[in-house]
């Protein structure tokens, strides 16, 4: 499951919503945390939501589009053996690759 959503390629114009980042083919954070929170929840792991502020990196061309590069990251904490684990896939293995 964890390599499914690097291997999909990040794209600020894919789709934002986990249900449909295997269908679509590409997706941004938010896309990417809301397939990986449906799939630990899934496998019965308590999940929580993680955001911070961060700046989108400049190396991917979309990026250039916007107003701003200032953007708030979305990934998942996944409660495993009494601890929180930080779960983030968003860049795909080849961040140069943009989708």
């Amino acid at each position: 499951m964890f390599e499914q959503v690097p291997a999909v390629p990040y794209a600020t114009h894919g789709t934002h919503t986990g249900a449909d980042l295997l269908t679509v083919g590409r997706g941004d954070c938010l896309a990417k945390a809301g397939f990986l929170d449906t799939q630990f929840r899934g496998l019965g792991y308590p999940v929580r939501k993680v955001r911070w502020l961060y700046c989108l990196p400049d190396r991917l061309v979309e990026v250039a589009l916007l107003r701003s590069r200032e953007d708030v990251h979305n990934a998942v904490g996944v409660r495993v053996d009494d601890r929180w684990t930080l779960v983030g896939a968003t860049h795909d293995p080849d961040p140069l690759r943009p989708g």
